[in-house]
């Protein structure tokens, strides 16, 4: 059957098929334009510019139009020519014809409409600038617009000094201003207690003004005036009034006794007088030296781990404080706050005192020990001569002689070892050996006497908790035993710090320290003496817990080993330090302790330096002058401490 298509749906088709065709040779042509690029109207382009001004703050403008704030900043910028302009307050501004073809950074550097004054003049005096403050002297780079300006110091004790100033612009230039103090003066004089005329030194808030009699002009904001004489001490307090003369009639008090000998403990430290007077501070005793004991007349005198005990005139010995372990001689385990007679002991010249155990030497070069024995510290003899006391530990509470000794001159008790000076110059030692402080060349503990090795000739000898030290006939030092924080006075790198930076240490030429094995840890050490160096002419040396110090004859004092509380007393605080030099002089004696060190002077008074644990310091007061820090791996502490020498009060006038 045919099919007939009406003659509308044959125009319909063809105009289909010719639209279709249209379409497609479209988007042929289409491809064919592919690389056509539009035409943007001119003005339409931007560029991202950068503006950097020196100084940063700087206002952008464009056509006077502000576009940043201020510098540095980024913007779009229409390509074509536009006018710039950047501006600062106090500086010279800046304008610039230009066309941006491209993206990129605009710098300038902008002149300042202004100088800089340093202003010289005594330090803590306000400083004005046209009548405006600028803060307390020394003061560097003050800003100052140009031109001519008015500088000005003045403070509560000066009169006020201005001096006129050229300011030039981006010049830094220095101004001198010599402000006049506001005085007073003083007439003084002084008589002694019994009426006679006193040459007594003027000291005006710490600082020495003259001798009196006299007239001597002072600040009118002097707040303390001093009057020494004879180790004796008058304080009175001031109130200078300006251009008047103020009269003080003064009598100088009774000079207060001097120390004679000293000691310092772990936590205590304690001062022999004359007339038989102990005082100590610290633990038990508080923050300022105070009358602890009156034994009798004393010639030597030792600290150990609260307890002291003192070798008398007579030839005894006394001890007090805590008794746990013997330590007091009594033959008793009780504490006693005042002095209780050593047994059986005669003809003592001096005592020294550990950790818990106390020796003592005869003029006969014998030596006896008492107290805890943990680790044969005392080299008893004989089994019946101990008992058991804190703990179960070993100790005897009389004391024991100790055997094997050809004649000593002197005795060393550390922490749980003791060591004796002979009179031929050479030593033993028994006791703890972990660390090899026993100096024997090994590291097993002894409760007999062993050889130090290879020292000879030496005249001085110290034992600290873990190390040991002599003085050789030379004036030299060595020692031996834990060398943590180099206490030994021999190099070697810690495991957290460095030595300061501005001490070269001669490591390289040393041979490397050894290393002792104790409770499964391993530490630097030396199992025979080593030398320390940089030190000669050294009349004395004393151990403490991780420092060392020694005395040199032209009373100087040099301190080694662990610097971060401040013991070493130099002014710093590093890990570990090498031989250092105390911030002190005229020292007579030097005394290591726990965590602090001190030093009895030849005027009779007192220094201690380091931590303030537990009022070591005696300086009155319940806080150090300093701050110190601490780090470890586990935590971060800081405390108060002296990282140099301060006064211990209540000793010689202080």
């Amino acid at each position: 059957m045919k099919s007939i298509v009406p003659a509308t749906a044959t125009l319909l088709l063809w105009c289909v098929l010719v639209l279709c065709a249209e379409g497609s040779s479209s988007a042929q042509t289409g491809q064919r334009d592919a690389g056509w690029t539009p035409q943007v109207p001119e003005g339409d382009t931007f560029h991202l510019v950068k503006f950097e001004t020196v100084p940063e703050g700087a206002a952008v403008f464009l056509d006077g139009k502000q576009v940043c704030a201020r510098t540095p900043c980024s913007k779009n910028v229409s390509a074509g020519a536009h006018k710039l302009s950047i501006r600062l307050e106090r500086h010279g501004q800046h304008d610039e014809d230009l066309s941006f073809s491209k993206s990129g950074t605009f710098a300038v550097t902008l002149e300042p409409r202004f100088g800089w004054l340093t202003v010289v003049t005594e330090a803590g005096l306000n400083v004005f600038v046209d009548g405006i403050a600028k803060g307390k002297a020394p003061l560097r780079k003050i800003e100052a617009a140009e031109g001519k300006r008015s500088v000005t110091a003045a403070g509560p004790c000066h009169y006020a000094e201005t001096v006129s100033v050229d300011v030039e612009r981006g010049r830094e230039q220095a101004v001198k201003i010599a402000a006049a103090a506001i005085e007073g003066a003083l007439n003084v004089t002084a008589v002694d207690e019994g009426g006679n005329a006193a040459d007594a030194e003027v000291w005006v808030d710490g600082k020495k003004i003259g001798t009196a009699p006299g007239v001597f002009k002072v600040s009118v904001c002097a707040k303390e005036m001093q009057l020494r004489h004879r180790r004796a001490v008058l304080t009175r307090a001031l109130k200078p009034v300006e251009k008047e003369v103020t009269r003080i009639d003064a009598t100088i008090p009774a000079a207060a006794p001097g120390a004679e000998l000293l000691a310092a403990g772990v936590t205590h430290n304690c001062a022999g007088l004359a007339g038989g007077i102990v005082k100590c501070w610290g633990e038990r005793y508080g923050a300022a030296a105070d009358e602890a004991a009156r034994p009798g007349a004393v010639v030597s005198i030792a600290a150990g781990w609260s307890f002291t005990c003192a070798a008398l005139k007579s030839g005894g010995v006394k001890c007090w404080g805590y008794n746990d372990s013997g330590q007091l001689g009594d033959g008793t385990k009780t504490n006693f706050a005042e002095p209780t007679q050593v047994r059986d002991l005669t003809s003592v010249v001096s005592v020294s005192a550990g950790h818990k155990h106390a020796c003592a030497v005869t003029a006969g070069g014998g030596v006896f020990c008492w107290g805890d024995n943990s680790a044969g510290q005392l080299a008893a003899a004989k089994d019946a001569d101990i008992q058991i006391c804190r703990l179960n530990s070993p100790c005897s509470q009389i004391p024991v002689p100790v055997s094997g000794l050809p004649g000593a001159s002197a005795v060393a008790a550390g922490g749980e070892h003791t060591c004796a000076l002979l009179k031929d110059g050479t030593a033993r030692c028994w006791g703890a050996n972990s660390y090899g402080q026993l100096g024997d060349g090994g590291t097993a503990r002894s409760s007999a006497p062993v050889q130090v090795k290879g020292l000879s000739s030496a005249v001085a000898i110290a034992a600290g908790m873990y190390h040991s030290c002599a003085v050789i006939s030379d004036g030299t030092v060595q020692c031996w035993g834990l060398n943590d924080f180099a206490r030994l006075g021999v190099p070697h790198k810690e495991r957290k710090g460095k030595a300061r930076p501005d001490r070269k240490s001669d490591a390289a030429d040393k041979p490397k320290p050894e290393v002792c094995t104790a409770k499964g840890m391993q530490y630097p050490c030396s199992r025979a003496p080593v030398a320390v160096s940089g030190l000669t002419d050294v009349r004395s040396v004393s151990a403490g817990v991780d420092h060392t110090c020694a005395l040199v004859a032209d009373g100087t004092v040099r301190c080694w080993g662990k610097a971060t509380d401040g013991r070493i007393g130099d002014g710093g605080t590093a890990v570990w330090s090498p031989p250092a030099a105390v911030k002190a002089e005229k020292v007579l004696a030097v005394s290591a302790g726990g965590v602090h060190t001190c030093a009895l002077m030849r005027d009779g008074s007192v220094m201690c330096w380091g931590k303030d644990d537990h009022g070591v310091l005696g300086n009155g007061k319940k806080n150090g002058p300093d701050t110190c820090t601490v780090e470890t791996d586990a935590e971060r502490s800081t405390f108060t401490c002296a990282k140099q020498p301060v006064w211990v009060k209540g000793v010689g006038g202080r």
